[in-house]
């Protein structure tokens, strides 16, 4: 048997994360969940066979943070390296 798929999670939202994760991780998948976009760049190398990403991050304390819409555009260009 295979081994199960890496999955990738990235959201802001606490409660999102935890029903991506939980019902994810029901199905067989290997879940790996991120509260921010930086977090998920760190450990792209892991290489996921599937990113699932939040569109618009906000901090909670209004700190900078990467957009879901940076987060995809610096993917890809590791991906292009």
């Amino acid at each position: 048997m295979s081994d199960p798929k890496l999955i990738f999670v990235a959201d802001d939202d606490p409660f999102i994360l935890t029903l991506v994760e939980k019902r994810l991780g029901e199905m067989g998948y290997t879940v790996k969940s991120f509260s921010m976009g930086e977090e998920l760049l760190e450990s792209i190398s892991s290489k996921p066979d599937l990113i699932i990403l939040d569109y618009i991050f906000q901090s909670k304390d209004l700190s900078p943070v990467l957009s879901g819409k940076e987060i995809f555009q610096r993917i890809q260009m590791i991906n292009e390296k």
